[in-house]
């Protein structure tokens, strides 16, 4: 019967050996040659708590765990096929159900003529060798982790602590096993983190991420990125609580300092009217480049922006939203004239690869039009294609009112520049370099093949007598950082005399030095022939009233000497000779 229990029935010292077989202290077996099981020993039957009958041929693999069994029949088969021994690691089940590794050995029996008669093999428990191997695999894991971490209890009590935690929070291990997880963690993150583990505590979660700062030793804080999870417990060791651990410091202070950079560059395009802007360039503009084809100017439904600031949305009067407006909203807001004209200058940067720039109308609902200065640059692939244009778009509305503004005042000023023959002029101390109005090409004669950017060139113009004394004046006004005058003729290459009256003002530099004199010249000719008129028509006065008076003088001694005659004549009563003298010489 004895034998019956272990799966065969063999009389005399077969048995007898099957009783040494079950005190060995081992799991033993033996198979036919085709693998099925023939004989237990009582050991491997007692662990397993199966019986002989339930565990030969094939019945065995009900103890093998589930997930190792495919790879364990596929070695066992391996070693059937090659007829040689082999082992393999495994999970084995043992009577109150609980899994163990075991190594499992076979070797194959061959009879005299080479054939295999049995395979015998053993079951080795490697429970506490893999045990030991995990936990040896764990710390070395544990200590040589990139990243810190750390275990504590429920309670948030540090357990144990790699490294690299340690050197996070500038605490050792001795001194954490004192303190618990939210005595380091910054005082804005403690309630929030001590939630999230209550979740975790409470099964309504199975592990959690949190990005917070951790408090270190010495004050300070950093930034860390947190993967926690519950680590089920089992009969020697409770459930704990694992955090893994990222200094994410230096990527915080970037973000920080990249939202920064966007937030001044967004401040920067609201100052300036400026947005930003990207186009996904369609791979078929790339192949009409390369036929030499022309490209249809519009519509181009396909050429969709993939990204626009927030400004290009207040420029071209948009409501934000998560995608850019597609092709046509915008070209809907384009000058049709403007949008025809400049399509061209995109399909040539894109041809050639280069960066362009160019200005059209946008035409918004209600409102007057604005004008908008557009650059762009073309992005490059690997194969030369041209596959997004990026750039900017600004809007110069208000630059382009002052420039007409600016180009309306400097006609008036050209027009009362010639109308009181007044020119500007500037001269830069360190080039040398003069420039004047266009008035002053008529005032100093100046022709087309003249080289009149230099001083000395309007210095020459100059009389010769008035040259050294303006020279002087001008030299004065440079040194003495004075305002400068001085009246002076001007002499044409034709012979033509002009006079003029120039003013000028030193401009000085953060040093106080001179770096250049604006001023200007007024055309006194004509004040100066009338002053020469006015003089001659003085003098003639003067001498017309010389000459009035010395006939006056004559005169009235004529009449003096008439007047005495009269008196001096008569006939007795003397009646009849005063009637002869005129009335206005009296009686």
């Amino acid at each position: 019967m004895a034998s019956l229990r272990h799966g065969f029935e063999e009389p005399g010292d077969g048995q007898d050996i099957r009783l040494v077989v079950d005190t060995i202290p081992t799991l033993a077996w033996s198979a036919g040659p085709d693998g099925s099981a023939e004989f237990f020993n009582q050991r491997w039957l007692d662990y397993t708590g199966l019986s002989a009958k339930q565990a030969l041929g094939s019945g065995w693999e009900v103890a093998i765990h589930p997930d190792d069994l495919p790879r364990i029949l596929e070695t066992f088969q391996e070693a059937l096929n090659s007829v040689k021994p082999y082992e393999v690691e495994g999970r084995f089940r043992r009577f109150d159900g609980e899994f163990r590794w075991f190594l499992f050995r076979g070797s194959p029996l061959r009879d005299r003529s080479g054939k295999v008669a049995k395979w015998y093999g053993t079951n080795t428990d490697l429970e506490e060798r893999k045990r030991a191997e995990d936990e040896e695999r764990w710390r070395s894991v544990f200590e040589n982790s990139a990243i810190g971490v750390a275990l504590t209890d429920h309670n948030g009590r540090f357990l144990a602590t790699n490294h690299v935690f340690q050197a996070m929070v500038g605490y050792t291990e001795e001194e954490l096993r004192a303190v618990n997880l939210l005595d380091v963690t910054h005082e804005d993150y403690r309630e929030a983190n001590w939630a999230l583990i209550t979740e975790l505590l409470e099964g309504k979660r199975r592990q959690f991420q949190i990005e917070k700062k951790y408090r270190r030793k010495d004050g300070s804080s950093i930034w860390v990125s947190n993967n926690v999870s519950l680590v089920p417990g089992t009969e020697r060791v409770p459930r704990f609580i694992m955090a893994l651990s990222e200094d994410i410091t230096q990527g915080k202070r970037a973000e920080e300092t990249l939202q920064r950079s966007e937030g001044y560059l967004a401040e920067a395009q609201k100052l300036t009217h400026t947005g930003s802007w990207a186009v996904r360039v369609p791979q078929m503009e790339n192949a009409q480049r390369e036929a030499g084809q022309l490209l249809a100017v519009l519509p181009r439904f396909s050429w969709n922006a993939s990204y626009w600031s927030r400004e290009m949305y207040l420029i071209f009067g948009l409501d934000p939203g998560p995608t850019p407006p597609s092709y046509m909203e915008v070209v809907r807001r384009l000058d049709p004239e403007d949008a025809r004209c400049n399509t061209p200058v995109v399909e040539q940067a894109i041809r050639d690869r280069t960066d362009f720039e160019t200005d059209y109308r946008l035409l918004l609902p209600n409102g007057p039009a604005k004008y908008i200065h557009v650059v762009g640059h073309p992005v490059v692939n690997a194969s030369g294609d041209v596959i997004e244009l990026v750039g900017t778009a600004m809007d110069v509305t208000e630059r382009k009112r002052a420039e007409d503004a600016l180009r309306e005042n400097e006609a008036f000023l050209l027009d009362a520049q010639r109308l009181t023959r007044t020119c500007s002029w500037r001269h830069e101390v360190l080039s040398d370099k003069v420039t004047v109005s266009p008035e002053g090409l008529l005032m100093y004669g100046i022709e087309p093949e003249d080289d009149a950017s230099s001083a000395d060139f309007y210095f020459r113009r100059m009389h010769p007598k008035d040259r050294p004394e303006v020279e002087q004046a001008y030299a004065a006004a440079l040194l003495r950082k004075t305002d400068f005058k001085a009246d002076f003729r001007i002499v044409h290459p034709d012979g033509t005399i002009k006079n003029t009256r120039s003013i000028g003002h030193p401009i000085l530099d953060e040093r106080g030095d001179v770096v250049e004199f604006v001023g200007a010249s007024i055309d006194v000719t004509e004040h100066y022939r009338a002053r020469a008129d006015l003089e001659k028509a003085f003098e003639e006065i003067k001498r017309l009233r010389d000459q009035l008076y010395d006939e006056n003088v004559v005169l009235r001694e004529q009449i003096d000497q008439a007047f005495m005659f009269c008196k001096g004549v008569g006939t007795g009563d003397g009646t009849s000779e005063r009637r002869t003298c005129p009335a206005w010489l009296g009686s």
